[in-house]
């Protein structure tokens, strides 16, 4: 394995080990490069979204960083909200059980 893969890996199993509620989106950039580092994080940490970023034009690229920026902000306030109110709900019942 190259020395940078294996210095990646370590870094994010060292960030996974302590933070476990990290929402992960990637941006597929440069195809063999980027396949690469896709299929090392999925060996860490499963499966995320890749967002095609892949193109020539820079008017299209900004148009594609801006749709999937936002789609994965939304997507994460979205399981965040959803989560969280699960939990206050969890800790509501607990609490009128008490």
């Amino acid at each position: 394995m190259y020395s940078h893969i294996a210095a990646a890996k370590d870094c994010i199993l060292r960030v996974t080990e302590y933070i476990k509620e990290i929402d992960y989106f990637f941006g597929k950039i440069k195809k063999k490069k980027t396949d690469t580092m896709i299929q090392v994080f999925r060996s860490i940490i499963d499966e995320f979204p890749v967002f095609d970023l892949l193109g020539g034009d820079p008017i299209d690229l900004i148009n594609k960083f801006f749709g999937v920026t936002n789609s994965s902000i939304t997507t994460s306030v979205t399981l965040t909200s959803s989560l969280g109110s699960r939990i206050k709900s969890a800790n509501s019942s607990k609490q009128r059980r008490d």
